[in-house]
């Protein structure tokens, strides 16, 4: 029998800190290597009957690079990866999972598209900038359809390596975020991180450990994702492995979740992956 092992320890100095007042909010990668371990029990989520009764349904167009478009996806129970495609529906499928049953916010993937990203930019702002232009994210004329872009491409802030990328929502009402994949057992953490602050959370309105927006260091020794285990044996943000908010964040995010309220006429289906892939350019709106 295999025993779940999930062990933190919180150490006493903050990770990061980012202005608010700056137009995006990003999150630092950090230098982290893990091994799978071993596997627990796996819980099945029955994707119609969140979409029902979600008290929020959030919709979400994926966007992906050309070099995303070529990645394999690490997933521990494959040896081949997954393809782009089904690797974006599987790191915001997981994040809903957990998300829908704290909060019961439903994020439904709408449709997907590429883009194509310039590899002379190296700025994480400016990969963010380009991709809100290329595919013309403008709240009037998208609505409040969240982009969530993937990009296989290395961005940098002062010189230092980020994982995600978002709007600051108080300063550009663009509903635009960006983020690399690089570890399983965070990905759907940092997607949730990202996406809050496209709801209105900025990185220093946590106030509390266990928060999906914390740049607290966690001193990770094992973690368990999906019924898998991992040895981590390093510290990371508290951001890579919580899915709760605290009080004054979850205000936030349900202040900024107003606009996606459930309504009988969405109570259909959870939607991902209906529409296909899209051409560039071409929106299900």
């Amino acid at each position: 029998m295999l025993i779940t092992l999930a062990v933190a320890f919180v150490t006493g100095n903050f990770a990061y800190a980012e202005d608010a007042s700056s137009k995006v909010l990003r999150t630092p990668m950090l230098n982290v290597n893990s091994v799978l371990v071993g596997q627990t029990t796996s819980e099945v989520v029955d994707e119609e009957h969140e979409a029902y009764f979600a008290k929020y349904i959030v919709p979400i167009m994926v966007a992906a690079d050309e070099e995303f478009q070529n990645i394999s996806y690490w997933v521990p129970w494959s040896t081949s990866g997954l393809n782009w495609h089904d690797a974006a529906v599987n790191i915001i499928e997981r994040a809903d999972n957990e998300i829908y049953k704290n909060y019961g916010i439903d994020f439904k993937i709408v449709g997907f598209t590429m883009w194509n990203s310039d590899n002379s930019l190296m700025f994480d702002e400016d990969r963010l900038e380009e991709l809100a232009e290329e595919l013309n994210w403008q709240p009037s004329i998208r609505g409040n359809i969240i982009l969530v872009g993937f990009t296989a491409q290395e961005m940098y802030y002062n010189g230092v390596s980020t994982y995600g990328i978002a709007f600051n929502v108080s300063r550009d009402d663009r509903k635009v975020m960006l983020m690399q994949t690089k570890l399983y057992w965070a990905d759907d953490n940092i997607f949730q991180h990202e996406i809050s602050h496209l709801l209105g959370v900025n990185n220093d309105d946590c106030v509390a450990v266990d928060c999906v927006m914390s740049s607290l260091p966690v001193e990770l020794k094992f973690w368990t994702e999906d019924s898998w285990i991992f040895a981590v044996f390093d510290t990371v943000d508290y951001s890579y492995i919580s899915h709760h908010y605290c009080p004054h964040c979850e205000a936030i995010v349900l202040e900024g979740l107003k606009p996606y309220i459930n309504t009988m006429q969405d109570r259909s289906s959870s939607g991902y992956g209906v529409r296909g892939i899209l051409p560039l350019g071409v929106f299900p709106l």
